[in-house]
C-alpha cells in the first residue's frame, strides 16, 4: 500500500452549519465518492505513513478539528454530522493531494515539438 497524503489542509476544521460554532464532538464519515454510510466506508489515517487509521466515523475534538490523511488514487465523500448525528453537510469528490515526484526525468531534445 502506498503511503497516505495529507487531506487538503493539515488540520481539518468543521463547524455547525446553523450556529457557525466549532462542531465539537462532531462526526465525519469517510466513504467512497458517491457512496453512503454505512456500507461504502473508506479508510483515512492519522499519520503520513498510513500506519495509524482513523476511526470511521472520525470524532472531532472539542474545537471541531481532526487530522485526516487520505490514500492517493482514491476519491472520498465526507458525511459530517454533529455529536447527536444530525447531518450538517456532505462533500463529495475529495481527493488526496498528489505527492511530489522529485525523481522524475524528462527526456528530449531542446527545440523538438
Amino acid at each position: 500500500m502506498a503511503a497516505a497524503t495529507l487531506s487538503p489542509s493539515a488540520k481539518q476544521f468543521f463547524w455547525n452549519t446553523t450556529t457557525a460554532a466549532p462542531l465539537a464532538g462532531g462526526l465525519v464519515y469517510t466513504v467512497t465518492a458517491g457512496g453512503s454510510a454505512p456500507g461504502s466506508n473508506i479508510a483515512t489515517f492519522q499519520d503520513a505513513a498510513a500506519l495509524i487509521p482513523n476511526s470511521n466515523p472520525i470524532q472531532l475534538n472539542a474545537a471541531g478539528y481532526a487530522t485526516i490523511y487520505l490514500q492517493p488514487g482514491k476519491t472520498y465523500k465526507y458525511i459530517v454530522t454533529d455529536a447527536n448525528g444530525v447531518l450538517q453537510y456532505t462533500q463529495d469528490g475529495i481527493e488526496a493531494v498528489p505527492s511530489s515526484n522529485l525523481g522524475l526525468d524528462a527526456v528530449g531534445t531542446a527545440g523538438d515539438a
